[in-house]
């Protein structure tokens, strides 16, 4: 069965546990589509992601992208989601590879960021998404200067990453507060 038509079954099904001649429960986060379709709205997002990386494969970027919005919109609680998009648009899209303009590579790591704002904010746990920002802009403050150009160079995207790190800390991440410590060590080196 092919995964459209899966994703289809999946949605019909889900139908069928939403009371008749009612909307479905408002909930704090999430869209509706994720609403109706409930855990079965996960199973359609991961059905999406490997859609976004066929299409990415097949250099359509346009069409990965609008479907990483639909996987969003079925599982926008899913903080795999976003963290799996930033890096896609970070790693992949803003790599020296694919990318040979510095500037460029540089708005791929911001869009990176921007994803993982929007996701903080309906994440199950925004925590991850701090962290991966943290590792994302580590990543750049580590780079080669020159090559993702960033205010304040490396030192200024080590800052920001210890920022995110403390945030993240805040919410109870794990691994933030030891990270933080070494990243804000790494960031009065580089200056």
């Amino acid at each position: 069965m092919s995964p459209a038509r899966l994703a289809a079954w999946g949605a019909a099904l889900a139908l069928l546990f939403v009371p008749l001649g009612r909307a479905p429960a408002p909930s704090a986060a999430g869209s509706l589509a994720s609403r109706v379709l409930g855990p079965v709205g996960s199973l359609a997002a991961s059905l999406q992601w490997l859609r976004v990386e066929q299409a990415l494969d097949h250099g359509r970027p346009t069409l990965a992208f609008a479907r990483a919005e639909t996987a969003l919109e079925l599982d926008p609680e899913s903080s795999e989601g976003w963290i799996y998009l930033a890096r896609i648009l970070a790693h992949r899209l803003g790599s020296p590879e694919v990318e040979a303009e510095p500037a460029a590579r540089a708005r791929w790591v911001r869009a990176a960021l921007e994803v993982l704002r929007r996701g903080e904010e309906q994440a199950r746990r925004p925590s991850e998404l701090l962290f991966a920002r943290a590792l994302i802009l580590i990543q750049v403050g580590l780079t080669e200067e020159g090559l993702i150009p960033w205010p304040g160079g490396g030192a200024g995207a080590l800052r920001e990453a210890a920022g995110a790190l403390a945030q993240a800390a805040a919410l109870g991440h794990p691994e933030a507060e030891e990270l933080e410590r070494a990243t804000r060590a790494a960031a009065g080196r580089s200056e």
